[in-house]
């Protein structure tokens, strides 16, 4: 068993590729693992080859992956919806096939205890949104309920006013899921995806992304395969659109063109940051250990998952702060 990842370098990066609130970059290089290997949460409720239980505590739910022969990656701030209220998944993690395992959690409805319509109170059904990149920051690396609530109420106010209308549900206005699910903010996602709906397909060697809002650098994150970056690539994409009405100076005023980046440039503070002083490094699952940097000069925070048993980081993520 390989005990210590192998190198996070890529190849290269591509773009701008502008949208009307975003920018995207590609980042290219190999797949560093078997992308049939795993199946993303959103695929595998979809199936129903896993379970999300809810615990009865907010901080701590259990994943059981039911398939026999395929493992399964969460990804920190991936939201499963359902349960007594929805929440964000706290880490990066593996869950073997046919094994159950607990993860850390945060809530993202903060008013609801109990079942939803027609809800199954006991587990979650579904995992489409991705939390935004302040309040994922809240989680990651403050560990703190109280900054994703708050986080949570700041991008509801920003989104509702760069949409000119509340996206709030008459249902569970406090569910950040609710809101995403939106009908405003579906057509303004609808929109989006369909500009950039060929972006990363037609990339067979991309295995990662970097979006900046209003010209700056927001968040950055690359997969151990091109499968992978292709399947979180909506999920992402949706996230950095209420990080764009977050940023953005009215409803009506988005400025996508100032400080636009050369890839040379994105690829330096990528690596400035994966190279930064080490906050954090622990084992967070029996294959998972996640390494957390931070490079102060760059106002970047990198955290980085790997994989003991493929010897390979599965995710990194790059925030800025």
């Amino acid at each position: 068993m390989n005990t210590e990842a192998s190198s996070r370098s890529f190849k290269s990066i591509t773009g701008p590729h502008h949208s009307a609130d975003l920018t995207v970059y590609l980042v290219h290089g190999p797949d560093r693992c078997d992308p049939s290997q795993f199946e993303t949460l959103a695929e595998a409720l979809s199936r129903k080859v896993v379970v999300v239980h809810e615990t009865g505590s907010v901080g701590r739910l259990e994943i059981e992956n039911l398939s026999p022969d395929k493992d399964l990656l969460v990804v920190a701030g991936e939201i499963v919806k359902g349960g007594r209220q929805d929440r964000t998944l706290g880490v990066d993690l593996v869950v073997p096939a046919g094994s159950r395992l607990p993860i850390p959690a945060y809530c993202v409805e903060r008013q609801r205890w109990a079942q939803r319509r027609g809800e199954d109170v006991s587990r979650f059904s579904g995992s489409d949104s991705m939390l935004t990149k302040e309040a994922l920051m809240q989680a990651k690396l403050g560990k703190s309920q109280s900054g994703v609530w708050s986080s949570i109420s700041k991008s509801h106010g920003h989104l509702s006013k760069y949409l000119e209308g509340d996206v709030a549900s008459p249902v569970s206005p406090s569910s950040y899921q609710l809101m995403m699910e939106h009908p405003r903010m579906r057509a303004r996602v609808l929109e989006v995806k369909d500009h950039f709906s060929k972006l990363i397909s037609g990339y067979p060697d991309a295995v990662g992304f970097v979006f900046l809002t209003n010209g700056r650098i927001s968040t950055a994150d690359v997969f151990a395969s091109n499968q992978l970056a292709r399947t979180y690539f909506d999920k992402h994409l949706e996230a950095a659109l209420v990080d764009a009405a977050y940023q953005a100076k009215d409803a009506r005023q988005v400025e996508t063109t100032d400080g636009e980046q050369h890839p040379d440039q994105i690829a330096a503070w990528l690596e400035a940051a994966t190279a930064g002083e080490l906050i954090e490094r622990q084992h967070i699952a029996p294959r998972i250990r996640l390494e957390v940097r931070r490079a102060a000069g760059h106002r970047a925070t990198y955290f980085g998952s790997s994989d003991d048993q493929l010897g390979v980081f599965l995710h990194e993520n790059w925030m800025s702060c």
